[in-house]
């Protein structure tokens, strides 16, 4: 919408595939942590929920959760102060712009920030790096609540789209993250093609994995 604030629930690996290196580029050219954290997001995302046993990943999550759009990622207010507790609640919701009755359709909330960090922090009488702190031992409990979307469609040549994000030692987020691009992988996604009949001439350079189709 043109605020921003309603996501396509629908999770896909190639837009973000090309949305990574940018905000990596950004980071590199500005300095600005923001940009480096928002890669790091999203590549921790890849590894989290989008990388199958295999090694290839997944294309794509479903909008739908229990026949409902957007089900999985709103949350009523009250279901928040059930599970954080009060006092924690309190900040999370003051953040994330939950209201009581809902910012969404049904009484549900759409999690979103309009302010930065260091804003929120002034209005809740403490440092930015406290309330960081603060924040990242409550982000996971949704996952903790109900699990993972189970990845709607499996398609290996889609480990291919990662190959945009150039990551070489020198501009690695984090060493977790390297895996995803190494001749490591190679094997993995050998066997995968072939076991799903597909194949494919694979060769691997220290920025990334390529594929070639016959």
């Amino acid at each position: 919408d043109e605020r921003w604030f309603a996501p396509h629930f629908e999770k896909m690996l190639y837009d973000n595939a090309l949305l990574a290196p940018c905000y990596l580029e950004m980071y590199q050219a500005t300095g600005e942590l923001f940009y480096r954290e928002i890669a790091e997001e999203t590549l921790n995302w890849v590894l989290r929920e989008m990388t199958s046993p295999e090694g290839p990943f997944y294309s794509t999550l479903d909008a739908d959760s229990e026949g409902e759009e957007g089900k999985f990622y709103v949350w009523t207010a009250e279901e928040i102060e059930r599970i954080l507790g009060k006092d924690e609640a309190d900040l999370f919701s003051a953040v994330y712009g939950v209201e009581p009755e809902g910012n969404w359709e049904h009484g549900n909330n759409i999690l979103h920030c309009v302010k930065t960090f260091a804003q929120y922090a002034h209005l809740n009488g403490t440092t930015e790096a406290d309330l960081r702190t603060r924040l990242e031992s409550l982000h996971s409990f949704g996952f903790v609540v109900r699990g993972f979307i189970p990845p709607k469609t499996v398609l290996a040549i889609r480990f291919a789209s990662l190959a945009h994000f150039r990551l070489t030692p020198s501009d690695a987020v984090y060493p977790a993250h390297l895996d995803l691009l190494t001749i490591d992988t190679v094997p993995r996604l050998r066997s995968s093609l072939s076991a799903r009949g597909l194949s494919s001439n694979i060769r691997a350079k220290p920025c990334g994995i390529f594929l070639e189709s016959r």
